[in-house]
């Protein structure tokens, strides 16, 4: 069966890279936009995968001659669950596979006629305000995490390759006007769910959870953006954005189940510059970070790991399993 789920899934994904071409036409040839094979070649980061054996699991395994008690290893690994892409622009995402799966690359939708950054929203704003920016975002499956899944020692991932979990050009009217949000009471709390290190090194809040940042760095500015974006994605579904829930946990079968954890360093740059290392957006407020992250184009990418941890399948029903207190390596 994995076999041929696998055989399915590539046949999926040659169809996509198949539609490069169109792709290119979209494209206003921006060095800094990527597409799937950058996304799959950036996303098997050892440095973020840590890969580990944490305990033994134990199964009953019956036959027509007796039951008898079989173990293996539980494990715990992380994977690139999510693709988060920042941009400035409706219908021209950073990840350009993305408009095939669901953009209609007019920029329509609810908040349509309105521009897309600050400058063709509100010029006058502009002129008062130069570190008003507008950036658009979109949270979707990373294809990698269920690659590896077909394989017995890597959990299976709680994302689906391509599902478009959030999409601020879907969820234009929230993305743009900050309602309700702007009114929560908590957004009145000074340094309250601060970006960054409140109050000198502060890079935006994080509510309310909209396409417009006060920073007056481009590259600071696509951080919080991604940052909101894949808050709201983690979100439940009593949430005033428009959604998809990404599940708690991803069954494989009644007795298997691989069990997410909150990575600590979750984000892995994919354009600009990508990088094989993970980190936490908003922790570093140097300059080197900043001239790394910045695209003359406005295009940002990152892969969000999530940790997963599971027994290995195994034939037969699980019946118990024991854990180490800490993952070897880590």
């Amino acid at each position: 069966m994995k076999r041929f789920t696998l055989h399915l899934f590539l046949a999926i994904q040659l169809l996509i890279v198949s539609n490069s071409s169109f792709s290119d036409i979209l494209s206003d040839g921006s060095a800094d936009k990527i597409d799937t094979s950058d996304v799959v070649s950036n996303s098997l980061s050892p440095a973020c995968t840590s890969w580990c054996v944490t305990g033994v699991c134990f199964w009953l395994v019956c036959t027509p001659l007796g039951c008898d008690v079989e173990t293996n290893l539980r494990i715990r690994h992380g994977a690139a669950s999510l693709v988060v892409n920042v941009y400035n622009h409706a219908g021209d995402p950073a990840w350009e596979d993305s408009i095939v799966l669901g953009y209609d690359g007019s920029g329509g939708g609810l908040g349509a006629g309105g521009g897309t950054d600050s400058q063709e929203i509100s010029p006058v704003v502009s002129r008062l305000d130069t570190n008003l920016k507008y950036k658009e975002v979109g949270v979707h499956g990373n294809p990698v995490p269920f690659i590896m899944s077909q394989i017995d020692y890597f959990c299976p991932t709680d994302t689906v390759p391509y599902m478009p979990y959030y999409s601020s050009e879907t969820d234009s009217m929230a993305w743009r006007s900050g309602l309700p949000e702007r009114y929560f009471f908590w957004n009145m709390i000074p340094g309250f769910n601060e970006i960054g290190d409140f109050p000198w090194h502060t890079w935006s809040p994080l509510y309310p959870r909209y396409g417009f940042i006060n920073q007056k760095d481009d590259a600071h500015a696509a951080g919080v953006a991604a940052i909101r974006g894949a808050d709201i994605a983690h979100e439940g579904y009593l949430s005033p954005h428009l959604h998809i829930q990404i599940e708690e946990e991803a069954k494989v079968d009644s007795s298997v189940a691989a069990f997410r954890y909150a990575k600590e360093k979750p984000w892995q740059r994919l354009t600009p510059n990508p990088s094989d290392q993970c980190e936490i957006v908003g922790d570093d407020n140097s300059l080197d970070w900043s001239s790394n992250v910045k695209s003359d184009g406005g295009f940002n990418a990152w892969n969000y790991w999530h940790i997963y941890e599971c027994c290995v399948p195994n034939k037969g029903m699980l019946i118990s399993y024991t854990t180490t207190q800490y993952c070897a390596g880590e």
